[in-house]
């Protein structure tokens, strides 16, 4: 008996970046609480994972199972907008997130003694 097993995972996170404005007029210029704003944008990240597996028993001692992983991301991070990994010869915060898609296939053999 070929056993398939199938599976689906999502997962969606908003984070919001609100402050308030003192406006003390010293440090800011005479700038106004409606120019100040009161938010950043949204940092949104989403994550989809699709895993399929097919096992096939050979005979009683030997099975093969086969194996396909897709994963993808998704991030809006108003953090890294515009930034590069290099900066005039200068790496700039180690590392700028990037969406992705990523693909993994595998075959394994299973002995039963």
């Amino acid at each position: 008996i070929v056993t398939l097993d199938f599976n689906y995972t999502y997962s969606l996170a908003n984070s919001e970046f609100a402050y308030a404005y003192a406006g003390l007029g010293a440090i800011s210029g005479g700038l106004t609480a409606a120019e100040a704003g009161s938010a950043f944008p949204d940092q949104i990240f989403e994550h989809h994972v699709f895993e399929a597996s097919v096992l096939w028993p050979y005979n009683e001692k030997i099975l093969i199972r086969s194996y396909y992983r897709l994963e993808h991301e998704d991030l809006a991070d108003f953090h890294y907008d515009g930034l590069t990994n290099v900066v005039g010869n200068h790496i700039f915060l180690g590392t700028v997130p990037q969406d992705y898609t990523a693909h993994v296939l595998g075959i394994f053999t299973q002995f039963r003694f």
